[in-house]
């Protein structure tokens, strides 16, 4: 190889190679070591060749890992004459050493070689420290992905760019392979970094709710993080709920009615609705199921038909929802089935209507005049429905089954006995279930016998009709 002279401190020292060719030969080596970076065991290998096969200089290389190992001491009490030991360390600690016997070229060493083995040393104590962060780094992924994958509901991380950086095995398993575009399409961030978003989507027929946030990191750059729930499984605890509360139900002989409510809005949109407002109908969250991504069943332990249909008209969110359906069905002892709960929720599901119509009030009339029913059919049109019924079993069976909400009673044509079984049958539907009666007398007239209380409502005929309506809105608007 080529000779070079170079003179400092009136010395004058030999170099085996042009500084840039031997500058070039280590770039080479510690570029073709850094191959093995990320297995850091290998990597330690390859830094120790890197060392052994200098064509410049001879040495060898003792490297441990300083963070579990005690490193080896160099033997100086038998160090051969002309040889040099270079320690090498990081912030860890000591992480070895470098031995060289000499130069590859037998001359002795020079200012120049010892600055470059000190160089080397601290090189390679540089990269011994990355590499052991970089494993660590890689430990730390491993044991995040293993606990993430070990969790029931799905985990995705992705950049600002959308570009996903991880993603756990329940997360792939519930998305899909367009996972990450169905989330960031359903998903609306804006600037705010602390923003927390919830939505639902549908991914092969089942309901998922995903929450998202999104948040700064240390460069400035945010990231965004989802947690994936599969609620397609809610069904399955919806009905083993219901077979409960049916058999709780013929047990104990307490009602069980289940409100179940449907809308083409977004995914999920109606059940996280009642969710929101199940305290309000005096409901636990639990008692808010989903059925699927557009109908949800809410489940009202000890509560008759009348209650939940009264608890229903005071939801803001049912009166506001356009296109919402609703259905309202009481478990019913006489229906035998091997499966109680999927039949109740058949049944409710073939009674689904405009919530408009479906939760309107319905009241029995029992009035001997047709024109007084007709009057109160004509006043309260869309307000109400209204069945004219003069038979006292065929009331009383009405009444019974739950599917009314009070009734408008002629006191001039019946006895004080009729009404007495007619408030018996009502007592089942709780005091959501009003009479309103009908007479030509004053209320002072009034046969004290019927123990008409002084909170009922008394109209005499012929009433105005603004006096029905507004006794009306005061008990149901």
């Amino acid at each position: 190889m080529a000779k070079s002279n170079k003179v400092k401190h009136g010395r004058v020292v030999q170099l085996a190679s042009e500084p840039p060719a031997l500058a070039g030969d280590y770039l080479r080596a510690f570029t073709a070591a850094l191959s093995k970076f990320n297995d850091f065991d290998a990597f330690l290998e390859r830094l120790k060749l890197v060392v052994s096969e200098d064509a410049y200089l001879d040495g060898r290389a003792v490297l441990t890992e300083s963070s579990l190992l005690k490193a080896e001491l160099p033997d100086f009490e038998n160090l051969s004459a002309g040889a040099t030991v270079v320690a090498v360390s990081g912030a860890a600690g000591n992480m070895g050493y470098l031995k060289y016997a000499g130069r590859k070229d037998t001359q002795l060493f020079g200012a120049e070689d010892l600055h470059l083995l000190g160089s080397i040393a601290g090189f390679v104590g540089a990269l011994i420290q990355q590499a052991q962060e970089s494993r660590r780094k890689t430990k730390v992924e491993q044991v995040l992905h293993y606990l993430m994958n070990r969790l029931p509901l799905g985990v995705v991380c992705m950049n600002g760019g959308n570009e996903l950086m991880v993603q756990s095995q329940q997360a792939e398993r519930l998305l899909g392979d367009e996972g990450v575009t169905r989330l960031t399409n359903a998903a609306e961030f804006n600037e705010d970094a602390k923003l927390k978003v919830q939505f639902h989507l549908v991914v092969d027929g089942r309901l998922l709710f995903a929450e998202g946030r999104q948040f700064t990191i240390a460069s400035g750059e945010y990231l965004k993080v989802f947690v994936i729930y599969d609620l397609s499984k809610s069904r399955e605890t919806l009905m083993m709920h219901l077979e409960r509360e049916a058999y709780r139900s013929e047990s104990r002989g307490t009602p069980v009615t289940i409100a179940l409510l449907e809308s083409n809005e977004v995914a999920g949109a109606i059940y996280s609705k009642a969710k929101e407002a199940a305290s309000q109908m005096l409901l636990s969250p639990d008692q808010v199921q989903p059925l699927d991504a557009n109908r949800c069943a809410l489940v009202f332990t000890g509560k008759p038909l009348v209650l939940v249909r009264y608890l229903l008209r005071q939801m803001r969110f049912i009166r506001e929802s356009k296109g919402l359906n609703a259905a309202v069905v009481a478990y019913d002892q006489g229906v035998l089935s091997d499966m109680p709960a999927e039949t109740w929720v058949a049944r409710a599901i073939a009674k689904l209507r405009p919530a408009a119509s479906s939760l309107l009030p319905r009241f029995i009339a029992m009035d001997r005049y047709p024109s007084v029913v007709d009057s109160l059919a004509l006043t309260l049109a869309d307000r109400c429905e209204l069945e004219e019924c003069l038979n006292l079993d065929e009331s009383i069976r009405r009444i019974e089954s739950g599917d009314f909400d009070g009734m408008f009673y002629d006191l001039d044509a019946s006895s004080p006995q009729q009404l007495l079984q007619l408030k018996r049958a009502a007592a089942v539907c709780g005091a959501e279930f009003k009479f309103y009666f009908c007479t030509c007398r004053r209320r002072s007239m009034v046969d004290p016998n019927f123990a008409i209380m002084e909170t009922e409502v008394v109209l005499q005929k012929p009433f105005l009709a603004g006096e029905v309506s507004e006794v009306f809105a005061l008990d149901f608007e």
